[in-house]
């Protein structure tokens, strides 16, 4: 009798571990199927919609009064970045190197260091800063097409419109390894594009610069001289959509 019920134990014992294990498999098995993949992190999600920055002029006693405004505009849902530069009685027939600057503030003439009444490059770079997204040829690289600038027409005017894809706009930005002297947002640094600066250059070489007008890199000092700047700042109601 007491043969009997020991080997009832050992059977119960015996069947109770293989379910408890086919148990364990099941449940690895049910969760190895519901594991999801994380979606991948957007650290740029918050530039959307549109981005301006008017004008103000940086030295009327050369070029007169100039107006214009600098726009840029992402759209996520289909990938596509617009960068606009608009530009009035800048010069007729003057090639206009612009870009948007690593600084955060507009020169003045208390900027003007060697007081002869004049912002030149190297004094407005002191405030501005470096280069960080040259508006040139392409936009989708900061270097591919670099020096391919617009051009006035016979009254000053110009209008510049690039498009391309915000991706590859951005994974330029972060290519740290082709920066060719550009400033670059390390790779996982997002883009703050509201707050920084947009500055053009460019007078005509007959404007009579004084010898005291300074250059930065190669460019002559009446092809560098800031002509315009002005803040970035974001559009919180875009343009026909507050009625």
């Amino acid at each position: 009798m007491k043969l009997n019920i020991a080997i009832c134990f050992l059977l119960v014992f015996i069947f109770s571990g293989c379910g408890t294990k086919e148990g364990n498999d099941a449940s690895v098995k049910q969760k190895e199927a519901i594991t999801v993949a994380e979606p991948e992190l957007d650290i740029d999600d918050s530039i959307d919609g549109q981005y301006l920055a008017v004008f103000e002029t940086l030295n009327p006693q050369i070029t007169s009064k100039i107006t214009g405004a600098f726009t840029f505009s992402r759209e996520k849902e289909i990938d596509e970045l617009v960068g606009d530069v608009r530009i009035t009685n800048a010069g007729p027939g003057l090639i206009h190197a612009q870009s948007v600057r690593v600084g955060r503030q507009c020169p003045t003439m208390v900027n003007d260091l060697n007081q002869d009444g004049i912002i030149d490059a190297y004094e407005g770079e002191v405030v501005y800063g470096k280069i960080f997204i040259p508006l040139d040829g392409d936009l989708a690289s900061q270097s591919s097409h670099d020096g391919e600038f617009p051009k006035g027409d016979i009254y000053g005017n110009y209008i510049y419109a690039r498009v391309t894809k915000f991706s590859s706009f951005m994974q330029d930005l972060r290519n740290t390894i082709d920066h060719e002297g550009y400033v670059k947002l390390n790779p996982m640094e997002p883009l703050a594009i509201e707050g920084r600066v947009v500055v053009v250059h460019g007078v005509d070489e007959a404007s009579g610069l004084p010898v005291t007008v300074r250059s930065v890199g190669k460019a002559e000092a009446h092809q560098s001289l800031p002509i315009v700047c002005g803040i970035i700042r974001k559009i919180k109601v875009p343009p026909g959509d507050d009625f």
